[in-house]
C-alpha cells in the first residue's frame, strides 16, 4: 500500500481543507469528531465485551464504520506504525508492524488529544482570524457607513447648495421673466402708443387731405369755372388751342369787361397758360387798349401761342397800341405762317393784295389765300372769292365767286355770308333776291360782321325787300358804327 502524505507535510490552504473535511465527515457520519470517535473505539477493544448475538444491521454500521475508520486512517495518516520502522527498515514495506491493543489506545489518544488541540488552536486562530475580520469588516463597514453618511451628507449640502442654486436661478429666471415681460409690456404700450400717434397723424393728415382736396377742388372748380368763363368770352375761333367745344367769338362780338375781368383772373391763376394771357389780349383789344392788348400778345407769343403771334401782326398792320408798320406786320405774320396758321398766310395774302409794306400782286396775294383755304380757312375762301368777282388778278366770274363764299359760309365765315347776300343785293351772277341777301346779311351780322349790318340798314333804308324803316336802317346803322364801321359812321352822321 502506498505511503501518503502527512497532513502537517500539505500545502496551509489543502491542509486546513483536509481537516475540515475529516471533522465534517466524522460529525456527519457519526455526530461526533475523529478524536472521539478513536478513544471509543479504544475502549470497545479494551473492554472486549462477550460476544453478542451478531444484528445484520450492527454489522452492517460496523462494515461501514471500520470502512470510514480505514478511510480516515487511510487519508489522515492515523496509524503511523503501518509504515516501516527504524528498526524493520530494509524489511518488506507491505508488512505493518501491529502494536498492543494498550500501545494503540494510548497513542490513539495522545494524536486526538494533540489533533484537538491543534484543531482548537486552529479553529481559535481561525475565530481570532474570523472576528478580524468581523472587525475589519465592521470597520470597513462603519468607515463605509461613514463615507456613506459623509457622502450623503456632502450630497445633502450639495443638494441643499444646489437646491439654493436652482432656486436663487429660479427666481433670477423669474425676475428675469418678470423684467423681459415689462420690458414687453411697456414695448407693447409704447407700440399702441405709437400706433395711436400714427392713427391720430394719419387721421389727422387724411382730415387735412380730405380739406385741402376740397379746397383744392373748390379752387379747382373755381379755377375752371374762371377758365371757362375765359374762354367762352374771349376764345378765338381761330385759335386752335382753346379747348373743345368752345366754339369762340369774333372779335366785334367780346363782351369787353366780363372778358377782360374772366381773362384777368384766369392769367392770374395759370400765368404759364399762353391761352388766357392771348384771350386776355383779345379782350383788351376790345375795350380798346391796344398797348395793354400789345404787351398780352407778345407774352404769350413768348409763351408759344402761334394766334398771338398773328394778332401782334395784326396790330402793326392797323398801328394799333404800336406804330404802324407793314414791314414788321409781315415779319409777324411770317413766322405765324411758317408755323402753319392759315389766318396769318391770309393776311399776308391781303398785304400782297393791297401792296402794304410788299409790292402789290393779287397773283401772289392769291397764292397765300389759296394756301390758308387748302387748311379750311373760310375767310381766305371769301377773299378767293372777291378776286373772282372783282377780277383781281383773274378773269372775272361770278359763279366762281359765289362757289368760294358758300364754301366759306359753310364753315360759319361772316364775311363770305355778307359777300354772297351781296351777290343777291346786286344781282351778280345770280338773279336779284333782296330777301336771300338780307336773310345772308342777317346771319353774317349775328356774327358780328359789321359790314353786314352796314348793308341791313341799307336795306331798310332804302326798302329793298323790306318795308323802308329808316328807324331800322338807323339802328343797324349804330350797330355797324359801334362794330368799328367807319361807312357806317359817315352814314350815321349824314342820316337825317
Amino acid at each position: 500500500m502506498p505511503v501518503l502524505p502527512q497532513a502537517k507535510d500539505l500545502p496551509e490552504e489543502i491542509r486546513e481543507l483536509v481537516l475540515y473535511q475529516k471533522h465534517s465527515v466524522s460529525h456527519e457520519t457519526f455526530g461526533r469528531d475523529t478524536a472521539e470517535l478513536i478513544a471509543a473505539i479504544a475502549a470497545v477493544l479494551r473492554g472486549r465485551r462477550p460476544t453478542r448475538p451478531v444484528n445484520p444491521r450492527l454489522i452492517s454500521a460496523g462494515a461501514a464504520l471500520v470502512a470510514a475508520l480505514l478511510f480516515l486512517i487511510y487519508q489522515f495518516d492515523l496509524i503511523s506504525w503501518m509504515r516501516p520502522s527504524s528498526r524493520t527498515r530494509g524489511a518488506d514495506p507491505h508488512i505493518a508492524t501491529v502494536l498492543s491493543d494498550a500501545e494503540f489506545a494510548k497513542k490513539a489518544e495522545s494524536e486526538a488529544a494533540q489533533r484537538k488541540a491543534e484543531e482548537t488552536k486552529k479553529l481559535a486562530e481561525e475565530d481570532a482570524r474570523r472576528e478580524a475580520a468581523e472587525e475589519e469588516a465592521r470597520k470597513k463597514a462603519a468607515e463605509e457607513e461613514a463615507r456613506k453618511k459623509a457622502t450623503e451628507e456632502e450630497a445633502r449640502k450639495k443638494g441643499t447648495e444646489e437646491e439654493a442654486k436652482k432656486v436663487a436661478e429660479e427666481e433670477d429666471a423669474r425676475r428675469k421673466a418678470a423684467e423681459a415681460e415689462a420690458r414687453r409690456k411697456a414695448e407693447e404700450e409704447q407700440q399702441r402708443n405709437k400706433e395711436e400717434e400714427a392713427r391720430k397723424r394719419a387721421e389727422d393728415e387724411t382730415r387735412k387731405k380730405s380739406a385741402q382736396e376740397a379746397e383744392s377742388k373748390r379752387k379747382t372748380d373755381e379755377n375752371a369755372q374762371i377758365a371757362d368763363a375765359c374762354d367762352r368770352l374771349a376764345a378765338s375761333p381761330e385759335d386752335s388751342s382753346r379747348p373743345a367745344g368752345i366754339l369762340g367769338v369774333q372779335g366785334a362780338r367780346i363782351h369787353s369787361d366780363a372778358a377782360w375781368n374772366a381773362c384777368s383772373a384766369a392769367m392770374s391763376l395759370f400765368p404759364d397758360v399762353a391761352r388766357f394771357s392771348y384771350q386776355a389780349g383779345r379782350a383788351a383789344s376790345s375795350r380798346r387798349d391796344d398797348e395793354r392788348a400789345m404787351v398780352l400778345y407778345r407774352k404769350a407769343s413768348e409763351a408759344g401761342s402761334v394766334a398771338a403771334t398773328s394778332a401782334v401782326g395784326f396790330l402793326y398792320r392797323h398801328g394799333r397800341g404800336v406804330g404802324q408798320d407793314y414791314a414788321e406786320a409781315r415779319r409777324w405774320f411770317g413766322s405765324a405762317a411758317d408755323m402753319g396758321f392759315a389766318p396769318a398766310m391770309n393776311e399776308i395774302g391781303i398785304l400782297y393784295a393791297l401792296g402794304l409794306g410788299v409790292p402789290q400782286s393779287y397773283v401772289e396775294a392769291s397764292k397765300w389765300y389759296e394756301k390758308a383755304a387748302g387748311l379750311g380757312y373760310g375767310l381766305a375762301m371769301s377773299n378767293l372769292g372777291a378776286q373772282r368777282e372783282y377780277g383781281r388778278g383773274v378773269t372775272q366770274d361770278h359763279r366762281e365767286a359765289r362757289r368760294w363764299y358758300e364754301k366759306g359760309a359753310a364753315l360759319g365765315t361772316a364775311l363770305a355770308m355778307n359777300n354772297l347776300g351781296a351777290l343777291y343785293d346786286n344781282g351778280s351772277g345770280v338773279t336779284r333776291d333782296f330777301a336771300e341777301a338780307r336773310k345772308w346779311y342777317e346771319k353774317a351780322a349775328v356774327l358780328g360782321n359789321a359790314i353786314a349790318m352796314r348793308n341791313l340798314g341799307n336795306l331798310f333804308e332804302h326798302g329793298r325787300g323790306v318795308r323802308k324803316d329808316r328807324q331800322q336802317a338807323r339802328q343797324w346803322y349804330q350797330k355797324a358804327a359801334d362794330a368799328g364801321d367807319e361807312e357806317a359812321k359817315r352814314r350815321l352822321a349824314a342820316f337825317k
